[in-house]
């Protein structure tokens, strides 16, 4: 923790993303319960749409 925080710190913001299958509840649960937000940003890869979500800490 310690070491993640003074690295933090030495070079600034780190934006944190991931894309889940839209649709997907559990998916959009877990990114919201560990701080995700839900952006614009949409992807279609494999005939799935995937919805972006990120966090900027």
């Amino acid at each position: 923790r310690e070491t993640y925080t003074a690295m933090v710190d030495s070079i600034g913001e780190i934006e944190i993303s991931t894309y889940i299958v839209k649709d997907f509840c559990k998916g959009d649960k877990l990114a919201r319960m560990i701080g995700l937000k839900k952006a614009s940003e949409i992807k279609l890869y494999n005939n799935k749409i995937y919805t972006k979500y990120t966090m900027v800490t």
